[in-house]
């Protein structure tokens, strides 16, 4: 094998998405909001489609893990937006003044995608 086959073979690494409240993402942006302490099988494939609809979009997106004690505040603030306490995957954009809008849970935004209207209510948050 020669080194440009070898790295040919190199697994892929995974993309990092960058941490919510770290502001490392031009705003506006959207927010994954996400547990790791998922309570089913439905919830953990939500998320994982939610994150891959939004790469595959190219979406600028950060997530937040809800379910860290050192991200309650941040979670707060999102629940206090969407008025969804406790339930994961949720979908917000914020933007240049860090204001907030709810976007819904992984249902609502496969309807966004199925009607072809997600890139229209994500356009702020994808690069042309």
């Amino acid at each position: 094998l020669t080194s440009k086959t070898m790295a040919a073979e190199a697994p892929k690494k995974d993309k990092v998405i960058p941490k919510y409240g770290d502001d490392k993402v031009k705003k506006p942006n959207a927010i994954l909001l996400w547990s790791s302490l998922s309570s089913n099988a439905h919830q953990t494939a939500a998320q994982k489609r939610m994150n891959d609809k939004l790469s595959a979009y190219k979406v600028r997106f950060e997530q937040l893990d809800g379910s860290q004690p050192e991200n309650k505040d941040l979670r707060n603030k999102l629940f206090n937006s969407s008025n969804v306490r406790g339930k994961y995957p949720q979908i917000f954009i914020v933007n240049e003044k860090s204001e907030l809008k709810y976007i819904g849970m992984d249902d609502e935004v496969d309807f966004l995608v199925d009607s072809e209207k997600f890139t229209e209510v994500m356009k702020c948050c994808i690069d042309q």
